[in-house]
């Protein structure tokens, strides 16, 4: 089976509304919002030969927030998670998880974890929440070397106060505080 590959370009990369109806004429979906935008491509090639514009909350799609699951085109905008079903070429659904910035997505076995500011988040193979972890805050300290960590089964999440959060699919099983890192 021939695998599909991403190429994601910055087509424009602030615009405020009203948006130029060019930009975005073929466009699936737009998220609601009333601030700056940015214009973005999606070009698939392989299996599927595609090309996606998405327009989207100031944040610039970058590998991390676009995934391939099977058939599934999974786009994470700021708040908002897009599903595209790729064999039919339709938009299945968007999820607003109606919380601060949405960072990075990863496929596990059975979901899928979203690396969120302040929150972090699994998704079974059915987009339901299966948990919700809040963290102190996630932005990361600067001296830390890594912010996070992706194993086969679990996670590592560092956060600003010198905390190391560790996740797999049923949740945080372990927290670890590196008190040389805790800018409290």
């Amino acid at each position: 089976m021939e695998e599909t590959k991403i190429d994601i370009k910055i087509l424009k990369s602030v615009f405020q509304l009203p948006i130029d109806a060019q930009t975005i004429e073929n466009a699936i979906f737009v998220e609601d919002t009333k601030e700056l935008l940015v214009a973005s491509q999606i070009e698939l090639s392989g299996k599927y030969n595609r090309t996606y514009t998405v327009v989207s909350h100031f944040i610039e799609l970058d590998p991390n927030r676009v995934l391939i699951d099977n058939d599934l085109l999974i786009i994470i905008l700021f708040s908002e998670l897009a599903i595209i079903d790729l064999q039919q070429d339709k938009l299945l659904r968007v999820i607003d998880f109606n919380c601060w910035e949405l960072f990075r997505i990863f496929k596990f076995k059975s979901g899928y974890f979203l690396y969120g500011e302040g929150e972090n988040r699994f998704l079974n193979k059915n987009f339901d929440v299966v948990w919700e972890k809040g963290c102190i805050d996630i932005f990361v300290n600067p001296d830390v070397k890594e912010d996070l960590e992706i194993f086969d089964n679990y996670v590592t999440v560092f956060d600003w106060y010198g905390y190391k959060h560790y996740y797999d699919e049923t949740g945080e099983f372990k927290t670890e505080h590196y008190p040389e890192y805790d800018n409290s």
